[in-house]
């Protein structure tokens, strides 16, 4: 197949635009491939953070867990404290109540001694 010189030029001038073209398109390629690559070295980088940032909060979690736990031990141990001094208060209120009834009992026996002895007394100096 012979082609006429002004054919193959125009052909010839056509591969150049696409070859051109093409060039083009992969640098512009390469450009996109360089760009992308630093966004996920990015991402890499951020991803890395966050993965640390999730291990200090779990582990902040933790700590602040078995505080909460710790506290409420103790706010149990204190409660069964309260209620045993609560029961002591109780069981003393009731013993001193017994007391003052005891103690009542044995004032009117000294009045009633103290009355006697005084008669005896009246009658002896008599």
């Amino acid at each position: 197949i012979k082609m006429k010189p002004e054919a193959l030029l125009k052909t010839k001038h056509a591969q150049s635009e696409t070859i051109s073209t093409l060039t083009s398109s992969l640098h512009s390629l390469q450009s996109t491939q360089s760009s992308n690559l630093l966004r996920l070295s990015t991402l890499r980088t951020s991803i890395s953070a966050l993965h640390t940032s999730i291990q200090a909060t779990h582990s902040a979690l933790a700590h602040w867990t078995a505080r909460c736990c710790a506290l409420q031990a103790e706010l149990e141990k204190l409660r069964g404290e309260e209620r045993d001094k609560t029961a002591a208060v109780l069981t003393l209120a009731a013993e001193a109540q017994r007391m003052s009834k005891d103690g009542g009992e044995a004032g009117a026996m000294v009045a009633e001694r103290n009355e006697i002895a005084g008669k005896v007394y009246d009658m002896w100096r008599e």
